[in-house]
């Protein structure tokens, strides 16, 4: 995720503001001692309880508080890995089961009844891996407003990926992986897995009946786990 800094704003926070921050999930109390420790200030343990209040009467430097957004920052940019799987039976190539009016931007216009906080960059489109018929993929990156946070102005960008892969071993699977960086890439990675089913059941190559399961670490034998 990148941080565009319309930028941290000519004060820094103290007192309420800097405990509506710091109080957030994204730092943990070892983040918080640790800081208190740069200042000279040593507690004997890793307790919120303890290192807010300390905190809440200092004044922090520029470079301690962006210490501490990028704490979120490293937070969310990690991508997240889930993968489902889903019968099929087509001899098609991937790239002709996607509707061609494929549209992501339609995808969430018709999820969502409000204006979301975010914007996807571009039209992206599916993509061959490697020349490979069988597997294609969505690479899109959304900005993020950040207009809550009163104790900083910010614009984040955030990637996320699907990757669908025809698979021939019990019979004939699409196996889809989706990867995502942040709560909103999740969110529109989940509309679009549930707009590719339908339009893949009307285009009968998936059966009616059928619906993705997912996979699970505890679902592969010892030989199969990383």
């Amino acid at each position: 995720m990148a941080v565009e800094q319309e930028q941290i704003k000519d004060f820094l926070p103290i007192g309420e503001q800097l405990r509506a921050m710091i109080s957030q999930s994204f730092l943990t109390a070892k983040h918080l001692k640790d800081l208190l420790n740069d200042q000279g200030v040593f507690i004997d343990e890793n307790d919120k309880n303890k290192s807010i209040p300390i905190l809440m009467s200092t004044i922090l430097s520029p470079k301690e508080f962006e210490r501490l957004v990028e704490n979120q920052t490293t937070k969310e940019e990690k991508f997240k890995t889930n993968t489902l799987t889903i019968p099929c039976k087509t001899e098609k190539k991937l790239l002709e089961i996607i509707p061609p009016s494929f549209s992501l931007n339609k995808i969430i216009g018709e999820n969502l009844v409000y204006k979301p906080n975010y914007k996807v960059k571009g039209n992206p489109q599916f993509e061959l891996v490697e020349n490979n018929p069988n597997r294609i993929q969505l690479s899109y990156e959304i900005e993020r407003d950040n207009k809550t946070k009163d104790w900083v102005q910010t614009k984040t960008t955030h990637k996320a990926l699907i990757t669908i892969e025809k698979k021939s071993d019990s019979g004939i699977n699409l196996i889809l992986t989706k990867n995502h960086t942040s709560k909103e890439t999740n969110e529109i990675n989940e509309m679009l897995l549930k707009n590719l089913k339908n339009n893949f059941k009307d285009a009968k190559v998936v059966k009616e009946e059928e619906d993705f399961v997912r996979i699970l670490f505890k679902d592969f034998n010892n030989k199969n786990r990383i």
